[in-house]
C-alpha cells in the first residue's frame, strides 16, 4: 500500500532590503535617496526653527494621465552613489548662493511610484520668505538638470517610455535643456508650498 507524504510548500522568498542612501553637507544639509516611502510631514519638521520666517517645501507626486494616455505608475532607478554626491553638491550650491538659509533637505524617491504618491520632496527653511522660496525652486530646477536618475513611465495601454532626468552635468548623459524638456513633459509634479509664517 502506497503511503501518502505531506510537504510543507516553500517559504516566500525575503523581501528586498530597502535602498536608502542618505547623506549631509557639512553645514548640515540632507540629501537623501531611497526606495522607500516619503514622509512630507517628517521631512518638514527637520526643517523647522525658531530663527525661521519662513519654510518652503515642494512635494512632486505622479500625475494619472500624460495627455490623453492613462498612467499606471512611474519607476524611479539610479546610480545612487552619484546621484546623491551630485544631490549635496547642488545644496552646497544652494547655500552660497543664498547664504542666510537655515536648513535644506532634499529626498527622491526610487523604485514604483504610483499616481498620488511622491517623488521628490524639497524643504527649506530661511528667516525670510523669498529666499525659501528661490532656494527651493532652485534646487528643484538643479535636480531636474543634473542628479543622475533614470525614469520610466509605465502606460495603462502598455506602452513604456524611458527616459533621463538628469546627469548633463560632469557625469555626463542628456542635454540639460533635453533633460528639462523631458522631465517637464513628462514627469507627474504636483507643487506644495508652504509658507508657516511671514516676514
Amino acid at each position: 500500500m502506497l503511503s501518502s507524504i505531506a510537504f510543507d510548500p516553500p517559504p516566500p522568498p525575503p523581501a528586498p532590503e530597502p535602498e536608502i542612501y542618505t547623506s549631509t553637507t557639512p553645514e548640515g544639509d540632507v540629501a537623501t535617496i531611497t526606495s522607500e516611502t516619503l514622509d512630507e510631514a517628517a521631512i518638514l519638521n527637520s526643517v523647522k526653527d525658531v530663527k525661521a520666517g519662513g519654510i518652503c517645501v515642494f512635494v512632486g507626486t505622479t500625475r494619472d494621465t500624460f495627455g490623453d494616455k492613462p498612467v499606471s505608475h512611474l519607476s524611479y532607478t539610479s546610480y545612487s552613489p552619484l546621484a546623491l554626491k551630485t544631490i549635496l553638491s547642488i545644496l552646497t550650491r544652494t547655500r552660497s548662493l543664498h547664504p542666510t538659509l537655515l536648513h535644506l533637505s532634499c529626498h527622491h524617491r526610487l523604485g514604483t511610484v504610483d499616481p498620488g504618491q511622491t517623488s521628490i520632496v524639497i524643504a527649506v527653511s530661511s528667516p525670510h520668505r523669498r529666499e525659501a522660496f528661490e532656494a527651493c525652486e532652485w534646487v528643484l530646477e538643479e535636480v531636474k538638470r543634473k542628479v543622475q536618475v533614470w525614469k520610466r513611465e509605465v502606460y495603462g495601454t502598455g506602452e513604456v517610455l524611458d527616459q533621463a532626468q538628469g546627469g548633463g552635468g560632469e557625469a555626463g548623459g542628456v542635454h540639460p535643456e533635453v533633460s528639462l524638456t523631458i522631465h517637464d513633459g513628462i514627469s507627474s509634479i504636483a507643487s506644495s508650498l508652504l509658507t508657516v509664517q511671514t516676514s
